[in-house]
């Protein structure tokens, strides 16, 4: 699956706290002021099968004889990342729109590959749309980790702290792979202060844009 389409599909990716959801909505809303037409999504989606990740994430529909098999978990949301394409994404980039979504395909390559063969994820995931971009918000576990708590979150499947420095490491692999295949990466360090992280999202986004709308 490509983006054939007049828009642009810009990702972010990075641990749970590294910021990715608030540089998110804050490149929207500067793609909005400066005329572009700027749609905010993530992944999991808001569609059926993102909503039941989100519910099994927070511990819902709990196993009473064990965990959830990871693979199940992988095979979830390639199916929503193809249904979210469907709904969402593909129909706004055929619309022009810059559709800037917290997480893609690679969030899947760096926490499932805890659990799960990393081929076996790719392969799942085989249809997915390459972006036009790629922002990692690198930050370190710990930090990432002081961030949850600091903002009183939730605990979810993955957060573990020594799962989450193994995803980290699988991040860097990740994006390095990527980049190796062609993908527009832009490596950012998401431990600056907020508003310099921001301006450092705006500077790698602004060379793709169209000219914006009238």
């Amino acid at each position: 699956m490509s983006t054939v389409a007049t828009g642009r599909l810009i990702v972010l990716e990075g641990l749970d706290g590294a910021g990715t959801t608030t540089q998110a909505h804050r490149l929207v809303e500067a793609l909005t002021a400066a005329g572009h037409h700027g749609v905010f999504t993530c992944q999991p989606s808001r569609g059926p099968i993102g909503t039941l990740l989100r519910a099994m994430l927070a511990g819902e529909h709990a196993q009473p004889h064990g965990d959830i098999d990871q693979r199940c978990f992988t095979l979830l949301f390639a199916a929503d990342r193809l249904d979210h394409w469907s709904r969402t994404v593909a129909p706004a980039l055929a619309q022009g729109a810059i559709v800037v979504s917290d997480r893609w395909t690679y969030s899947s390559l760096a926490y499932q590959a805890t659990t799960v063969d990393e081929p076996w994820i790719a392969q799942a995931n085989v249809h997915a749309a390459t972006p036009d971009l790629v922002i990692f918000v690198r930050v370190g576990a710990d930090v990432a980790a002081a961030r949850r708590l600091a903002a009183g979150r939730s605990h979810e499947l993955f957060d573990d702290l020594a799962m989450q420095r193994e995803v980290e490491r699988h991040y860097e692999t990740v994006m390095a792979r990527a980049q190796d295949a062609g993908v527009s990466v832009a490596m950012l360090d998401g431990e600056r202060p907020l508003d310099e992280v921001t301006a450092a999202v705006w500077q790698a986004v602004a060379p793709l844009l169209p000219a914006p709308r009238k």
